[in-house]
């Protein structure tokens, strides 16, 4: 998990993952105000072939990013785990103050 500035989606993508934007396929949508960043990519290690995949939401101000990285063989086993860890990835509404009355 990682909090980085708003502002530059670029940036971030490259930050958390090394990659340039336009090699990958980002799958974008809403909640609310939000928008949600999802992509899947690849990257090789002395240990083989790691598969991310990463989701950023984007409230304006931050970019608040999860990302999942796993060797390409243990993938499989893991797409039920990801795909739970991944939708319950969101922002809390923040909640009205409590009036204390007067």
């Amino acid at each position: 998990l990682q909090t980085l500035q708003a502002g530059d989606l670029t940036k971030t993508i490259r930050t958390v993952t090394g990659l340039d934007r336009e090699k990958l396929q980002l799958q974008t949508t809403r909640q609310g105000d939000v928008k949600r960043h999802q992509f899947v990519w690849t990257a090789g290690s002395e240990e083989g072939i790691q598969v991310g995949r990463t989701c950023i939401l984007d409230d304006g101000t931050y970019h608040y990013v999860i990302t999942a990285l796993a060797e390409e063989t243990a993938v499989e086993g893991l797409q039920e785990t990801w795909t739970e860890m991944f939708a319950s990835f969101c922002l809390a509404p923040e909640k009205e103050p409590v009036s204390t009355g007067s």
